[in-house]
């Protein structure tokens, strides 16, 4: 594409600058008696040349997977003059870069003109409990969310890391693009970008389910965006007064899911609110985590009659398969209530999964086993493995990339590998972290930084930094798939061109295989 078509087209989608940026989370004082372990940065204070010496910055990039705190200074060989990226049709192309203030930048600013439509946004800083999501008493300052470029004043000696993210039409032409990001604050550098628009688009595996648990209110169009094919769980909720069981909202939820790109939904999974209200109507108390005082058959009564009756409504509405959890990481100790509960929940129709077990804890999961048609923990599965269990399906829930681990990079370079090669390597058919969002107190300090959004009063959500890589992640998963269906579509030819390119392909897909370890956390 010619140079005055790019820059016209450049011209058409301009990202804005705020007067000032959002703060999604608390500043302040932190509390006395917490201790703080903060980054330490070995790298010496950078050499200027002249041009940066009279911007009073240095502008660099480095994979999204490392992470860049406030404290962070360039490296020898991350300087850049220009930026490079590249997309299949229809997807997100992903750009960053980092301006390290040499001296006190007052109203740093930030913009970029585009090929398409496009965000710039700036990381905040925020404190998180160190290095774990139970930490007591120490917190690190690192990396939190994304919010829309604004001016910012940037003290001497600290970087500001920047995100632009470019939405590549599904019709886009093949071929390369221009655009430019302006930034500064006295002076203005400009930095050109090119972006390569590949010929095809990506395909997605239909056997892999990425979802999350979640409040019960989260901006949909934002997980489709980050790489969620299924919706977070659903909550089947108990009216009392007529003895009903009820979804909280799925036509809505459907309707918001197709707006946003995502399709019709192909399953659900499912948390039933239903079983803590009928046990405390029952028992005058909840239900324990361990050694559950058993209520009367009665309560379990109940439930199958309720549960048939929900499903089929659920069926006559024209609705896709439904998972649902009788007892969340159940204790061993709690297994006479746990296995009566689930098989009550088999009496009624329900497809059943529970967390925390799986086919490695033989001597505990042989009673339980017949009501549970899948196995989730924290852990990948191998082929062996899950043809061991004797389930059709093995689900993951990786809380160590986005819940519990609170160490920057390994959130960060992890939660790629799980989203995307690991995925895709093992034979785990759903990924349901805790959680794509949750309504946390930002008034407080300090600030769990669980590695979930947090919605605004607008219904949007603040996207905690990290989630960029496990979106990449997604992103890795889909170009392997892709190639492996375009060598199964082409499988068969008498062409010698096209026999020795699917023979590379072949040995390109075993290879990557070969090179990730089989790590199941």
């Amino acid at each position: 594409m010619n140079a005055i078509l790019c820059a016209a087209l450049a011209a058409l989608f301009v990202t804005p600058v705020a007067e000032r940026p959002d703060e999604p989370v608390a500043s302040g004082a932190m509390p006395s008696d917490w201790v703080e372990y903060p980054f330490v940065e070995t790298n010496p204070k950078p050499s200027l040349s002249a041009a940066e010496d009279a911007r009073g910055f240095v502008v660099f990039t480095r994979p999204i997977t490392e992470p860049v705190y406030r404290e962070t200074r360039p490296q020898a060989g991350e300087r850049i003059e220009r930026l490079s990226a590249f997309a299949a049709q229809g997807e997100r192309a992903q750009l960053n870069f980092t301006v390290y203030a040499a001296r006190e930048l007052k109203g740093l600013r930030a913009a970029s003109e585009n090929p398409f439509a496009a965000e710039l946004n700036q990381i905040t800083y925020s404190p998180y409990k160190y290095s774990h999501y139970q930490t007591k008493g120490r917190y690190r300052v690192g990396p939190a969310y994304l919010v829309p470029a604004a001016k910012t004043d940037v003290p001497e000696d600290t970087s500001l890391r920047y995100v632009l993210s470019v939405k590549v039409p599904s019709d886009a032409a093949p071929g390369k693009y221009a655009g430019v990001v302006r930034i500064g604050a006295e002076e203005t550098m400009e930095i050109p970008y090119e972006l390569t628009v590949l010929p095809f688009r990506l395909s997605r595996d239909p056997n892999k389910f990425y979802s999350a648990y979640v409040g019960q209110t989260y901006d949909v169009a934002r997980a489709v965006e980050y790489g969620f094919n299924t919706p977070g769980t659903i909550y089947i909720n108990y009216d009392r007064k007529d003895g009903v069981l009820r979804d909280n909202g799925v036509d809505e939820l459907e309707r918001k899911w197709a707006a946003a790109g995502g399709g019709k939904p192909r399953r659900y999974i499912a948390l039933l609110n239903v079983i803590g209200k009928l046990y405390l109507q029952y028992m005058g108390k909840p239900p324990a985590k361990a050694l559950t005082e058993m209520p009367p058959d009665a309560f379990f009564d109940d439930l199958v009659r309720m549960g048939r009756a929900f499903l089929a409504d659920w069926r006559s509405r024209g609705k896709p398969e439904l998972y649902v959890i009788g007892a969340d990481e159940p204790a061993p100790t709690n297994m006479k209530y746990v296995t009566r509960l689930f098989r009550a929940l088999k009496e009624a129709g329900f497809r059943t999964y529970v967390t925390s077990w799986s086919a490695r804890k033989p001597d505990v999961v042989g009673a339980l086993a017949p009501y549970v048609d899948v196995w989730c923990d924290q852990w990948f599965e191998t082929r062996a493995e899950l043809a061991k269990s004797g389930k059709r399906e093995h689900w993951c829930y990786p809380n160590h990339n986005a819940f519990e681990i609170k160490d920057a990079p390994t959130m960060a370079r992890g939660g790629r590998m799980t989203y995307g090669f690991g995925f895709w390597k093992m034979s785990d058919s759903v990924i349901v972290p805790w959680a794509w969002s949750w309504k946390m107190d930002t008034s407080k300090l300090p600030q769990l930084a669980l590695g979930c959004q947090v919605m605004k009063p607008d219904g949007t959500e603040w996207i905690e930094w990290e989630w960029e890589s496990f979106f990449a992640g997604t992103v890795d998963a889909a170009y392997v798939y892709t190639l492996q269906e375009a060598v199964l579509r082409r499988e068969g030819g008498d062409d010698p061109v096209l026999a020795r390119r699917l023979a590379r392909a072949r040995d390109l897909l075993r290879e990557i295989r070969a090179a990730i370890p089989s790590q199941h956390k």
